[in-house]
């Protein structure tokens, strides 16, 4: 059984069902569902830049369409409906992005990147604030540093980082299995065999 009520003003339907399951609907598409073990789920959009992405809709909307999945104790979900990725919150501040192509990224709350591959290739970048990494980004002169996200959303539209100065690199199915690169810029390698060696970029350019 399920009773149904709507706002003559806003449009917005409520719709109680007999399991106790509460869903409101909006008039531009957007809803919230709240389930009796706490669960929330919500759906909801956000404009963006025409120059950026592609129209979307029947009426040309520059929208892209989030679902969040929520509840005391959990971490949460976003869905992103443009490009299928998604975004774990977790309750301490890190987050994971998973998207359709197999690869990961993954904000750790102090500021710490890693960011997983396809091929099976993991890079590790230091958080902005740490030591090492400001001796890197002076010695390179180079003045950038990661840029995080205004909002969760947002960590699915931002451009992924490039390889630093202080970053570590794993790697599955290549000869180099292991690389790091200090602030000055010499490159630490360890090959599958064990073989172990040092690029200094002074001198080979």
């Amino acid at each position: 059984m399920c009773y149904t009520a709507t706002d003559p003003v806003t449009g917005e339907v409520m719709m109680s069902r007999e399991d106790k399951v509460v869903l409101v609907t909006r008039v531009d598409g957007t809803y919230v569902c709240d389930h009796t073990d706490g669960t929330r789920i919500t759906r909801y959009y956000k404009d963006v830049d025409h120059n950026n992405f592609e129209e979307q809709g029947d009426l040309g909307e520059s929208r892209i369409w989030f679902i969040r999945v929520e509840c005391n104790g959990y971490a949460s979900v976003i869905f992103n409906q443009y490009d299928q990725s998604s975004v774990t919150v977790f309750g301490s501040g890190s987050s994971l992005v998973t998207n359709v192509d197999g690869t990961y990224h993954l904000s750790h709350w102090n500021g710490g990147q890693l960011d997983m591959e396809r091929e099976g290739s993991v890079l590790y970048t230091p958080r902005p604030d740490n030591d090492f990494f400001l001796a890197a980004v002076s010695a390179a002169e180079s003045g950038e540093g990661y840029e995080g996200s205004e909002g969760e959303e947002n960590q699915q539209l931002q451009p992924r980082p490039s390889i630093s100065y202080g970053s570590y690199i794993m790697r599955q199915n290549s000869p180099i299995c292991c690389e790091a690169i200090d602030q000055e810029g010499n490159i630490f390698q360890v090959k599958v065999n064990g073989e172990a060696s040092v690029i200094n970029p002074g001198v080979h350019g």
